[in-house]
């Protein structure tokens, strides 16, 4: 009888994870806590510390915290965080909010001794909960949203009146409403009531109406400023002033007109034409008035420059007056706005209570024209989720609709149904995949519209991109996904989704997808509340935790992603683990037995791996191995990876580094005292503590078939590998 066949199986290159029931070899059942590198391999993940985290605390006899170091004042729970750039990124400001109802920002250009601030408004007031408080609701909501504009960061919440901040104060965004009408009336000499003497003017250049005892009257309209040059609508129609002037003189007319809020620079003041004609008439049937619509035309007459000023003296002839008032470029900034978003320099808010989508006037982000509004879907598909602009369309998301907003302002707007079966469930999930698409989660799992969505060829349409995952996803809360957040981690090549799991509100487990790739990978026990990447050459990750007992906690405040942490805040470790997926031998040439497993590591350093098998889909793993055999040089003294000692000390033989290098490391396999193996999954991790480890591929060595049967190549069915 001829000796039993041994045949390896060679699994390059991994993938990422892949948990339907008949995948490729290279796909893994799990991928934790390691990130693919760009020359093909997976390697230890990063981790991640609160920012500027050695801080020393100054207590009092009771423990109170006195003072602190630390840069970023401590923090607790952060409920969003948002980032912008001013003069082409030489200014640039990390903002964020407290659950205290803090506003605070860090100017991360500024000297090291910066520190952070909290924004304050005009009169400045702070918002710290205390002068000024932002609110923050715990029912389900998408929270603050925010884009920037022209060097400014707008923020809505859907309560508190939307704010921008230009990196030195805060203050609200646009008008709510319009001033309260102006009070006109002729000036006179004498206060009495019966025989009033008018003010006339010598100079027949100036002054109101006509000479020669005509009869003259005006009415007017004021509008605020703020110093953007942002115009809030027009007041109502003042009272209607009437008077005749004399042969010679012309007259002034005294306009009473109102102050404004803390936001106002300056105020415009508009009035008609004179409304009688040189016969004494009222002027209704001309170009003055609009006889169809019952009002009349407002020009400019003067701005006033202050928000102190009530009494102004209008001295301006008709011929000298500006431009008619288009009250239909006006509107007042929308209530309670949940949503934001620029697109072709016009800016669009949509509300969780409405399906209207309203936008500005083009080059006025902060003035919103009545007319100017989309009904989006109807309320069968629930309310609006997100607003994104792209290239050619801004995508507006419902929670079972996808619409796109298409065309431009000087030729009009329109809206298109691009979907009624896949919406967004989280606002602050949605992220552009740079080549492929835009990321956002639903109800059904995580989505890629992709496509230039107009005139480019390619075809738009929605990818279900969490396909490979099913058994990841349905470990997600769907009741509190609105929690979720996600960006783009620009340095590693992913998009980064935070989601909750099963029985907690709260977002912990970290979907990646590596683009470059198209793979997925997991890590566990991040407490992330909000996320966003700095757009500058840096690219940190940054975000905000939910994990916190109060503001000296470990977990509180801000963290940063970094490859150089070697864990996950003060006390989670990192722990690489590749699970292959179930190498279906039964199928090819029956029972196998187990003999090896080689690892393709780059010198994963002075920790150990380990190795564990799971036959047949059972539950439980066969044992684990360890130390592991690594195949390096028997008479080699040099470092694998890093330094020879990972605490050696810099400067001394111990803290020499190489270049890392190909290390082949060997597991020995029985699987004598179990089932015969039809199935086999292998798992390579580190050992407990440590994290170190790149892989890039793996190889099992099987004896295949039982005696006597009549044994199939595995070439058939896994490709060309090598024989032994």
């Amino acid at each position: 009888m001829s000796a039993i066949p041994t045949k390896s199986v060679r699994i390059i290159p991994l993938r990422g994870m892949d948990q339907r029931w008949r995948v490729e070899p290279t796909s893994a059942e799990l991928v934790q806590d390691l990130t693919w590198d760009a020359k093909d391999s997976w390697r230890d993940a990063y981790g991640y510390r609160r920012i500027i985290h050695d801080y020393e605390l100054v207590k009092n006899e009771t423990g109170e915290v006195l003072s602190s170091t630390n840069a970023f004042d401590p923090e607790g729970l952060i409920h969003s965080i948002h980032w912008f750039a001013k003069h082409n990124g030489a200014l640039q400001f990390l903002v964020w909010e407290t659950a205290d109802g803090e506003l605070k920002f860090f100017n991360g250009s500024g000297a090291p001794s910066s520190v952070s601030e909290y924004v304050r408004d005009r009169d400045g007031d702070a918002f710290n909960g205390t002068d000024r408080v932002r609110s923050w609701l715990s029912t389900p909501n998408p929270g603050t949203q925010s884009i920037t504009y022209a060097g400014r960061l707008y923020l809505v919440n859907g309560t508190d009146e939307p704010l921008v901040f230009d990196g030195r104060k805060a203050e609200r965004a646009g008008f709510g409403g319009p001033p309260g009408e102006p009070y006109v009336a002729v000036p006179d000499k004498t206060a009495s009531e019966t025989t009033p003497i008018p003010i006339t003017l010598t100079d027949r250049r100036i002054g109101l109406g006509y000479r020669l005892g005509k009869k003259a009257g005006y009415k007017y309209k004021v509008t605020y400023v703020n110093e953007r040059g942002q115009e809030s609508p027009a007041s109502e129609a003042s009272n209607f002033v009437t008077f005749d002037n004399t042969t010679d003189y012309k007259q002034p007319v005294l306009v009473t007109i109102p102050v404004g809020p803390v936001e106002v620079v300056a105020r415009r003041i508009y009035r008609t034409l004179n409304l009688f004609d040189t016969s004494g008439n009222y002027v209704a049937q001309s170009s003055l008035h609009d006889a169809t619509n019952g009002f009349e035309n407002y020009y400019f007459v003067q701005e006033i420059e202050d928000n102190v000023t009530e009494l102004v003296y209008d001295i301006l002839p008709d011929a000298g007056i500006g431009a008619v008032l288009d009250e239909t470029r006006l509107g007042p900034f929308p209530f309670a706005g949940s949503h934001i978003a620029n697109f072709k320099n016009t800016m669009f808010v949509a509300q969780v209570s409405s399906n209207e989508l309203r936008f500005s006037a083009p080059l006025a982000p902060e003035m919103f024209p009545q007319d100017n509004v989309f009904q989006i879907g109807d309320t069968s598909l629930g309310p609006i989720t997100g607003l994104y602009p792209t290239k050619n369309a801004l995508v507006v998301f419902k929670t079972r609709g996808i619409y796109l907003i298409k065309g431009d302002p000087s030729n009009g707007f329109f809206a298109q149904t691009l979907t009624v079966d896949v919406g967004c469930a989280s606002a602050d999930s949605i992220a552009e995949i740079p080549g492929h698409g835009l990321a956002f989660l639903s109800e059904a799992g995580v989505y890629l519209l992709k496509g230039a969505l107009e005139n480019s060829g390619t075809v738009t349409g929605v990818v279900h991109l969490s396909t490979p995952i099913p058994d990841v996803m349905s470990r997600l809360n769907t009741s509190a996904l609105h929690n979720a957040s996600g960006t783009i981690n620009t340095r590693n090549h992913e998009y980064l989704l935070s989601v909750p799991e099963r029985g907690d509100v709260n977002a912990s487990l970290l979907l990646k997808f590596h683009y470059d790739v198209k793979e997925w990978s997991i890590s566990e026990n991040w407490p992330i509340a909000c996320m966003v990447t700095t757009a500058d050459h840096r690219h940190h990750v940054i975000f905000g935790t939910w994990d916190v007992a109060s503001k000296v906690d470990p977990n509180a405040g801000l963290h940063v992603i970094s490859p150089g942490w070697p864990s996950k805040g003060p006390v989670d470790s990192i722990e690489p683990r590749y699970e292959t997926s179930h190498l279906d031998f039964g199928s090819v040439v029956g029972p196998v037995f187990p003999i090896r497993a080689y690892a393709y590591t780059v010198g994963y350093g002075h920790n150990d791996m380990e190795c564990n098998l799971v036959i047949n889909r059972e539950y439980d793993k066969i044992y684990s191995i360890a130390p592991s055999h690594d195949q390096r040089y028997p008479t080699d003294e040099f470092p694998i990876y890093g330094t020879v000692e990972w605490d050696g000390t810099v400067g001394t033989s111990e803290a020499a580094w190489v270049t890392p290098r190909p290390v082949v490391v060997r597991f020995d396999l029985s699987t004598s005292h179990r089932n015969l193996v039809h199935e086999l999954q292998v798992t390579f991790s580190t050992e407990t503590g440590t994290r170190k480890m790149q892989i890039i591929g793996a190889e099992v060595e099987v004896k295949a078939g039982a005696p006597g049967s009549a044994a199939k190549p595995l070439t058939l069915n896994y490709g060309g590998t090598l024989t032994r």
